[in-house]
């Protein structure tokens, strides 16, 4: 028997890993004030946290890597000035996934976004009919009726095609069976 090995470099190499951490700081009321006042964590807390994500990278010192782990209290609300996207306005929730494959994830309103949209219920939403009516709802069965004409115009397009190169070839037989000579 014969064992044959080879070992080749890889194509890419990891030149540097630099990793930053940002953590929430905890909150407290202050006895003395009343208010709610950040408190920072422990040196060795976040010392832990650096070792932690260090395992997690493959810290490798020697590389050059680094890794950086800061607390600081977030902020709980944004100035009026900041533009807030409706998909981060807290409107809609994760539900859960449908058990169908690829697992689509299920999105439901949320009590903000009734309120925002002066409605008491999910019912006062509008229904499938009155959007696509309304013409803000592109049917999933239009879309795929669409791309299933499409498709069916470039298989009728190949198979011209083809049709045209089966004829061509036929008449190509033709020419040479009638241009042998006989053998008479």
């Amino acid at each position: 028997s014969r064992k044959v090995e080879t070992t080749m470099d890889p194509a890419t190499r990891i030149s540097r890993i630099a990793v930053a951490v940002l953590v929430k700081e905890r909150e407290a009321v202050n006895p003395e004030t009343g208010l709610i006042e950040p408190v920072p964590f422990p040196e060795e807390t976040l010392e832990e946290i650096r070792k932690l994500v260090a395992g997690v990278v493959g810290l490798n010192e020697e590389r050059g890597d680094l890794v950086t782990v800061t607390a600081q209290p977030f902020v709980q609300q944004l100035d009026e000035s900041v533009k807030v996207e409706w998909f981060e306005m807290g409107w809609i929730k994760l539900a859960g996934r449908r058990e169908v494959p690829g697992r689509p994830v299920i999105y439901a309103t949320t009590p903000e976004f009734l309120d925002h949209f002066g409605l008491s219920s999910r019912r006062d939403l509008p229904g499938i009919d009155e959007l696509k009516a309304a013409g803000l709802l592109d049917p999933v069965e239009d879309a795929y009726d669409a791309m299933q004409e499409e498709a069916d115009t470039k298989e009728q397009n190949s198979d011209d095609v083809d049709e045209d190169a089966d004829e061509t070839a036929f008449a190509d037989e033709e020419n040479a069976e009638s241009a042998e000579p006989s053998a008479a």
